[in-house]
């Protein structure tokens, strides 16, 4: 809190801040004494060095304004609305003895960016990007930015808002020690933003590194919705406010024993962790994700346009059993009377009614100490225990109530990976999460359209991705496009599918991505407002047409790819096998199957971890992956081998390493070499050549399916052989076996391209573990062509 000794203000009113333009600023503070008067003077200075005339009203003191304190010492000043500038303010407040300046302001944009990671990453983990800073940009860039992870300090939590905080202040790029633990994606969405906009740009940066939704709802949201109550209630994380303060009291305890010294072993005889310690007790349930948001896929014989997507399906019964390539149908429902979100709402009643710290100190949480005997064992104590990283409204009261009254231009959230398993409840929660924003935050008063602050969500990245529960996280991206789509805001989504590899400057390009989408939503038409995203199809024969939103200046092919991949095309039978595609025009895409000739469904990208889906408009933005209905569904696995393209491909090769590039095939018995070829193939961008010297006449190879990112096996239910095409360059017959089918298969003399089909050995359906394919060679060296691997019924 910025404060003298008789003067006080919230912390986000210190030097250096930025103030939203084109709304009214509201200032609110505290003298000593009731009914004292206070005045503020607003001088306004240029930082360009030049001169300016005592006769320019522009310049100098542009305003005094006077109030008197109310009968707990509060006051309260609203400025009238201001233009952007690179101009400096300065607030003066009087008392009747003492004085208060605030220094070094601006008017400009102010952002709140709050959520998980990647938001939560500070400068001084990531890498600066190659192209140098503007330097000219960097004065216009601020940063409000709390300490991170304070609120593990069990005895501060407090189960109502804190209206004001000591201990934050506005960080300016000179201030390079506080700056280095700024978030870096936030650094980067500032610098991008005033590089275009000319004018200063303030970020409240407000991200945790573990900091799921319900924990930046306010208690009194959660108390009013009975989706998000019960929800909290079910997994033991909803306090009333007696649960809260022996919940508190419980933690302390433990607190305490581990400090002092008088806890339990373990079996080894080694001292509990105090992280063991808190959270033995807390009970963890995971709840099936009920997929929201896909396009419905119907009219499209007729040519029609898909609309929401929000069409009813039936849900798929519970089972024990989760298949890897299936999910869940299932809508979510919405409430019909919960109204419409909009900007502004009222101020919480609650901010009325505490004016002063009396009250606030009321209501913080008292020591264990101070909690009586009776309480300890009441009902509530008996409950399990749940560590202060779980406990509800937490965020919400230590980070976001102590802005109340700031105004915002727009919002940006990066939902916590725990968010994923939160399944049909969450977006009951994020409207809640919204209102109570509206709550905080300003404009109190709209009056241009442009002024409704925006909504930009980041969707997971597939790093999170929950091996038991692959697609998991795909869904919950999914159940964001439906967000988008049904409030009525402007809100735009950002994907992080197409940045896999470990790179410490991603988070610059998150940061770029984000801005662009700010400047579609606020300043310009010519930028996106949102990921592309598919809101159409049609279907002529055996091609389905597909168009997309926010193409700008149209869609294009990533750098390092040659053709479009990544999608898929399913018949009446559900299963999805992979297809081409090609853009049209820059503006529609063309999938196909040739051996599908009646498609009903279509995706892009829809798996857990999509490395092909590249896809993206011309500013940068990549196209959401998607899926055009919910009906059950056997999903392509990742079969990135069977195209014949790719030497290698981005891949995980156990669940606890990064991604990384990963070799395709393997050689695994003669010696061999694997080139891509582009010259000479049957589809696609290329095939592979193969030369080798085999062993014993034998040379066998075959695709590598144990990385854990394929998923092995492989499950193909309706195939029962396999096709493949081959070139021969020798003139010399071969013959090839594949492990798993039937028979042998002569590879002919001539140098054309010859297709080799084998049937699946077993009754059984399909599943693959370990594919080898086996060419015998009585020549000591040879070559090989293949391509366009199939499994087909």
């Amino acid at each position: 809190m910025a404060q003298s000794s008789d003067i006080r203000l919230p912390s986000w009113i210190s030097p250096g801040m930025v103030f939203q333009q084109g709304v009214p600023v509201i200032l609110r503070g505290e003298v000593e004494s009731a009914q004292t008067p206070v005045t503020l003077e607003v001088m306004k200075d240029p930082t360009d060095g030049r001169k300016v005339s005592k006769l320019d009203t522009d310049y100098g003191v542009i305003l005094s304004l006077e109030t008197v304190s109310d009968d707990n010492g509060g006051f309260r000043f609203e400025l009238p609305a201001y233009r952007s500038s690179t101009d400096a303010y300065t607030l003066v407040f009087h008392s009747l003895t003492k004085t208060l300046t605030i220094e070094d302001c601006r008017c400009g944009d102010v952002w709140l960016m709050f959520g998980g990671r990647p938001i939560s990453s500070a400068i001084s983990e990531t890498s600066a990007p190659r192209t140098p800073l503007k330097k000219d940009v960097m004065p216009l860039l601020r940063f409000y930015s709390p300490k991170r992870n304070v609120l593990d300090q069990v005895e501060a939590l407090s189960y109502e808002p804190i209206l004001n905080t000591d201990d934050s202040n506005w960080i300016r790029i000179r201030d390079t020690k506080e700056l280095a633990k700024v978030s870096s994606v936030a650094f980067s969405y500032a610098y991008h933003l005033a590089e275009q906009l000319h004018y200063p740009v303030g970020i409240l940066d407000l991200a945790e590194e573990y900091a799921p939704i319900y924990r930046w709802l306010s208690h009194q949201g959660i108390d009013a919705n009975e989706t998000i109550r019960n929800y909290l209630e079910e997994r033991n994380l909803y306090f009333d406010e007696e649960g809260w303060r022996v919940n508190i009291a419980r933690l302390t305890d433990k607190k305490d024993a581990i400090l002092s010294g008088t806890i339990l072993k373990d079996e080894d005889g080694e001292a509990k962790s105090e992280e063991s310690f808190v959270f033995e007790d807390e009970e963890k349930i995971d709840v099936p994700v009920d997929p929201e948001g896909a396009l419905a896929f119907e009219d499209q014989k007729a040519g029609k346009v898909s609309g929401d997507g929000e069409e009813n399906q039936e849900e798929k019964p519970e089972s024990d059993e989760e298949p890897k390539n299936e999910t869940e149908g299932g809508e979510n429902e919405e409430d019909e009377d919960v109204p419409p979100l909009s900007f502004p709402t009222e101020e919480l009643k609650h901010f009325e009614k505490q004016k002063n710290n009396h009250d606030l100190i009321n209501s913080m949480i008292p020591s264990a100490e101070t909690v009586e005997t009776e309480t300890l064992v009441s009902e509530a104590a008996h409950r399990p225990l749940v560590g202060p990283a779980d406990m509800m409204s937490v965020f919400y009261n230590h980070k976001l109530a102590p802005l109340c009254d700031l105004s915002i231009r727009g919002i940006v959230f990066a939902p916590d990976a725990s968010d994923a398993q939160i399944g049909k409840p969450y977006t009951a929660m994020v409207r809640q999460l919204l209102m109570d924003l509206a709550g905080v935050f300003g404009p109190r008063e709209i009056t241009d359209k442009h002024q409704v602050p925006s909504f930009i969500i980041m969707q997971l990245h597939p790093d999170v991705m929950d091996p038991e529960h692959p697609y998991r996280h795909v869904e919950f991206n999914e159940n964001l496009c439906a967000i988008r789509r049904r409030f009525p805001m402007p809100i735009g989504i950002l994907g992080q599918h197409d940045l896999l590899l470990p790179n410490k400057a991603v988070s610059f390009t998150l940061g770029r991505r984000l801005s662009c989408i700010a400047l579609g939503l606020h300043f310009t038409p010519k930028m996106p407002a949102s990921c592309p995203e598919c809101v159409g199809v049609e279907v002529i024969g055996n091609k389905v047409m597909l168009s997309f939103d926010n193409t700008v200046d149209g869609l294009r092919l990533s750098e390092t790819e040659s053709i479009l991949r990544g999608f898929a095309v399913c018949d009446e039978s559900r299963v999805y096998v992979p297809a081409q595609a090609r853009i049209l025009h820059g503006v529609r895409v063309m999938v196909w199957n040739d051996d599908v000739l009646d498609p009903v469904g279509v995706t892009y990208g829809y798996c857990p971890i999509p490395h092909q889906a590249t896809f993206r408009n011309r500013i940068d933005l990549p196209v959401l992956p998607f899926r055009f209905d919910r009906i059950p569904s056997e999903y392509c696995p990742d079969l990135t081998f069977t195209a014949c393209e790719d030497i290698d491909f981005i891949g995980k090769r156990t669940w606890d390493s990064d991604f990384e590039r990963l070799e395709t095939y393997q050689i695994r018995k003669g010696k061999a070499t694997i080139f891509r070829e582009v010259m000479n193939k049957t589809q696609g961008a290329a095939s592979l050549r193969i030369e080798y010297e085999p062993e014993n006449s034998l040379l066998s190879f075959g695709p590598v399916l144990s990385y854990a990112s394929v998923m092995a096996p492989l499950r193909f239910s309706k195939a029962r052989r396999i096709c493949l095409d081959v070139f021969n360059p020798d003139q010399v017959e071969k013959t090839m076996q594949i492990s798993g089918f039937r028979g042998e298969a002569t590879i002919q003399i001539g140098l054309r391209w010859q297709t080799i089909t084998l049937n699946w050995a077993s009754f059984d359906d399909m599943q693959i573990s370990e594919l080898m394919f086996t060419i015998f060679d009585r020549q000591r060296s040879g070559a090989i062509y293949i391509d366009n691997i199939r499994f087909l019924p």
